[in-house]
């Protein structure tokens, strides 16, 4: 495990794999990444852009509230 650690670390950011999930409940009702009292896409959004900042490749993403 140590040896994952070390390799991790020495792993430029643009090469290493994250996942960020969202979870939606109840199901089918649009209720994705809601959470009480939070701003789970603003939250998102502001994850995203440290990520890039950071030299992670994080792909295209939105911040226009009102984007497809």
């Amino acid at each position: 495990r140590l040896r994952g650690w070390v390799n991790l670390r020495k792993t430029p950011p643009a090469e290493r794999k994250i996942s960020v999930m969202l979870y939606g409940f109840p199901p089918n009702v649009g209720a994705v990444g809601t959470a009480a009292l939070l701003d789970v896409p603003n939250s998102l959004e502001q994850l995203l852009k440290r990520l890039h900042e950071e030299g992670y490749n994080v792909g295209d993403f939105a911040t226009d509230p009102d984007a497809s």
